[in-house]
């Protein structure tokens, strides 16, 4: 049976180092002119204001993912969990990824929307991108043990984000 098409951002579910915490939770604020809304479980960074935070985007450093929705251009707080290198986060890929592309490295496909229905992010790794540079965004630890999950298109993958920026 094929695996679901159901992109979901990025999922905290636990750590490597066997603390069973993914990070912590801070709060920011998404400001009003910010014209794209946050998805939940988006990869977030810290917005050039230095304090504020925005979906993050290509060769950014990410601080963690979003845990609530925020609407388009409208001032709100969020619950964000910060990551350290020892997170895992669970993502969907966009295309094939193999149980072979198990220890290599992957980048994040983040859209200027997010499902405004369910909030939730349509965030993805990109499984067109895997590779052994370590600078891409994610490090792919496994296929994720769910039944149902096949390695392949559309399949969900345990990884641990590479480039973070610590707060």
């Amino acid at each position: 049976m094929a695996n679901v098409d159901w992109p979901h951002g990025f999922i905290p579910v636990g750590s490597v180092d066997g603390s069973n915490s993914p990070g912590y939770i801070r709060k920011y604020n998404k400001v009003v002119g910010y014209g794209e809304p946050l998805g939940k479980y988006d990869p977030v960074v810290i917005a050039a204001s230095g304090i504020d935070i925005e979906r993050y985007t290509a060769a950014a450093t990410i601080v963690g993912v979003n845990l609530n929705y925020g609407a388009v251009s409208t001032a709100t707080e969020h619950d964000v969990m910060i990551l350290n290198e020892s997170s895992i986060i669970e993502g969907q890929t966009d295309t094939s990824l193999v149980a072979a592309d198990t220890g290599l490295n992957a980048n994040f496909i983040t859209s200027a929307d997010c499902n405004t229905t369910t909030g939730l992010s349509i965030a993805e790794v990109d499984g067109g991108t895997e590779a052994t540079t370590s600078t891409l965004d994610l490090h792919l630890l496994r296929l994720a043990p769910y039944i149902g999950n096949a390695a392949g298109t559309n399949s969900r993958w345990f990884c641990v984000p590479n480039n973070l920026r610590f707060v």
